[in-house]
This record gives C-alpha cells, structure tokens and sequence, in this order.
C-alpha cells in the first residue's frame, strides 16, 4: 500500500478521475483535518462491491507507540480511478499541509516538452526563493517507463530465482526416483524370470513412483495455499502478480520428472537377464 500527499489540483494535473464522493477542498488542507481519498483497488479491497466512502481507517504502527500518543483516524471522502502507471496497487491520499515535507514533486501541464522548459523553471523557482532548488525535470512519460522498467527488473529476478529452486528441486527428485527403482532391479529381474509380464511390471514400478511423487505433490499444494494467501497478505501487491494455476502446473511438473525418472531405471530392469537375476538372488 502507497500513500501520497497532494495538493488541490493533483488529481486533475494527472486526468484521475472521480469515481465517487468529493475532491479535496480547500477546508482539508488546514491543521486536524483527517479526510482522504482512495484510489478504485483500496476501494475494492475495503468494501468489495461496496461503497467505501465514510468509512474510517488507521495505520498501524510497526514498532512501539507511546500509550498517550493517540492513533490517528482518517475518513474516506472520495474515490478516484487507479493511476496509469499502476492499476493494481493501493493509495491513500492524504492532503499535503505547508511543512509536511522538505521534498516536493511538482506536477506540470506544458506544451513544450520537459527539455524546454526545464531552464524555464529553474529560473522561475530561483526568482521565487534563491534557497528553493529544483534538482530534476523528467517527462510523465519518462516516470512512467521507469517505474514499468522498475517492476519488470523485479518480475525477472523474482522468475529466474523460482525457476532456479524448481530446477534444483526438479534434478533431486530425478535422482531419488532413479535412486528408489534402481535399487529394486534385482527385484524386477527376478520377477521376470518367473513370468510376469513386462507391462504388469511397469504397471507396478510407476503406480508406486505415482503414489511417492503424488502425496508430496498434495502435501506441497495444502503447504504452498496458505503460505500464497499469508505471502498475498504480506507483501504488497503480490497478490496481484501472481500467476493462476502455477500451484497445480508446478506439482504436475513434479510428477512427470518423477515418473521420467522411474521410467529409465525400469527399463534397465527388464533387459536384465533372467537367469543372471536368479543366480543373483
């Protein structure tokens, strides 16, 4: 969850629309006041299909709070659409009162591109106060590249390292269903001396290999749905960015690298030769 504090004029700076209750008025700026705005995903998170307006939050504090520190309560007065950059994540959005914050984010309408008027402004803000300092000028477009660059780079990241932990878990499953049916070799040679057929044998070494892989399969699904809903919960926004299906694709996975595993020790079982095998036993 994000919050922002902003001016009068934010929403109509960036095209938000409202979607309902009110803007901010020139009442909410002054000291005590404790109305905010939400953007569409916070609405739906606090009241589904809902109306969120008149409802009122807090924050919850991480570390210790003094007892006689009382905890804030802020009122929802309006509802505005998601911003272009993100539309899944949640904002609050505070009114932005003089000396809240040393560091301010202007937003401005020109015609000319950021190039050209960035000279301009520098200008302008040096006339107005020679303390104020104006340290960069980007482009909303440019903002918005950089944030999608930002969330791709950690998509990535995150993608290479579950295909890593997959792979590795992948490769020591293979090698301890070979391991597991290339111990009953001896077994399978012994059985096909006495004539069983080749296809009841197969049917029994993968129906065993199913049923190992198949219940850690179902253990790692009951495990991996509550830690997805504590991890959605916990991490911002990562509900958001999760992939349907990739809990059973991932145990599906599982199965085929067990039972591929099975397949090659199986096959060394039964070109065992018979009589070698009982000699064996």
């Amino acid at each position: 969850m994000v919050f922002n504090r902003v001016d009068e004029q934010f929403f109509s700076a960036f095209d938000v629309s409202l979607l309902s209750g009110r803007r901010f008025g020139p009442s909410d700026f002054e000291a005590g006041r404790n109305a905010v705005i939400v953007n569409r995903t916070m609405a739906q998170d606090l009241a589904g299909a809902g109306n969120p307006l008149g409802r009122v939050i807090r924050y919850q504090a991480r570390g210790p709070r003094p007892a006689a520190e009382p905890r804030l309560r802020y009122e929802i007065v309006g509802v505005v659409d998601d911003l272009p950059a993100n539309v899944d994540r949640r904002r609050i959005y505070h009114p932005l009162t003089p000396g809240e914050t040393p560091q301010v984010t202007h937003a401005l309408r020109t015609r000319p591109t950021a190039e050209a008027t960035a000279e301009g402004l520098r200008e302008t803000a040096f006339a107005l106060d020679p303390a104020l300092r104006v340290s960069e000028i980007v482009s909303l477009d440019e903002v918005y590249r950089r944030i999608q660059l930002s969330n791709s780079f950690v998509t990535v990241l995150l993608g290479a390292v579950v295909v890593s932990v997959l792979l590795l878990s992948a490769a020591g499953l293979y090698a301890l269903m070979s391991f597991t049916v290339n111990q009953r070799t001896r077994e399978i040679g012994i059985r096909s001396a006495l004539g069983a057929q080749p296809r009841r044998l197969l049917a029994g070494i993968f129906r065993r290999a199913l049923g190992q892989v198949g219940a850690g399969a179902a253990v790692g699904i009951l495990l991996a749905v509550p830690l997805n809903r504590f991890l959605s919960t916990a991490i911002e926004d990562m509900r958001h960015a999760s992939i349907p299906g990739v809990v059973p694709m991932t145990a599906v996975f599982m199965i085929v690298v067990g039972l591929l595993a099975a397949a090659g020790p199986a096959r060394r079982g039964l070109r065992v030769d018979p009589t070698e095998a009982l000699r064996d036993g």
